[in-house]
């Protein structure tokens, strides 16, 4: 059997003479590789600001570790941004609101203004209130040509109820058919009848004017689709 003589020493040998004289021993590859890969993640979680200690644990608890971490380094700032947010939010749509509805009659200086528009060069109007004879036209022509015809529109009036609303005027309406009808006749008469119409306070007038816009109500719903073709 070999005996190793005085110059010659076992690996084992000289691994225990390391250990005992205190020199450190040489790594193995796979050491080696686990101390880099330690130091890799060391590296790596200090540039991230993330706890090397919470790098070991999931990703879940790190990043929620992370966040209470960044939360507590400020929590007084970061506590405002909702406040401010919701503040900043509320503001917006309370101008939007007001700015649509808002002012009903254009406020500013009459520079420059465009009919139908909100804004001018020095002045607002509400959307709505500015764009309102548009819109009445755009839902009168889409009652007439898509829900409603006109027939059956002139049809659902009351007549009574449209001779409430044109009393007020009701001399303006009847002295034309007045002057008509008494064109041939002499001058006093005429003038006569035609202003005794055109007073429309008094108790006869009034009576006589509401039968006639009600009996001329009903012709027209009668005879409709030969006065108009809309």
């Amino acid at each position: 059997a070999f005996s190793p003589g005085p110059g010659n020493h076992s690996p084992t040998n000289i691994n225990q003479g390391q250990r005992r004289s205190g020199v450190p021993s040489p790594l193995s590859g796979r050491q080696r590789s686990a101390s880099a890969a330690v130091a890799r993640r060391s590296v790596i979680c200090h540039a991230a600001g993330v706890n090397p200690v919470l790098a070991g644990t999931s990703i879940t608890r790190r990043i929620l570790g992370h966040g209470i971490a960044t939360f507590m380094s400020n929590w007084k700032g970061f506590s405002v941004i909702p406040l401010v947010a919701g503040f900043v939010g509320w503001l917006t749509n309370y101008l939007a609101v007001q700015m649509i509805f808002y002012p009903i009659r254009w406020r500013g200086l009459p520079i420059y203004k465009i009919e139908g528009e909100p804004l001018g060069l020095l002045g607002w109007q509400g959307i709505i209130p500015a764009k309102t004879l548009k819109m009445s036209e755009a839902m009168v022509n889409t009652t007439i040509n898509e829900l409603l015809t006109m027939e059956e529109i002139i049809q659902r009036l009351d007549p009574d109820r449209v001779a409430d609303i044109l009393l007020p005027s009701s001399g303006q309406i009847v002295q034309p058919f007045v002057d008509e009808l008494l064109a041939d006749k002499p001058k006093a008469i005429s003038n006569f009848a035609s202003n005794f119409a055109a007073d429309s306070e008094g108790y006869v007038q009034q009576r006589v004017a509401h039968k006639f816009l009600r009996d001329l109500t009903i012709d027209v719903q009668k005879k409709i689709g030969s006065i108009c073709n809309l």
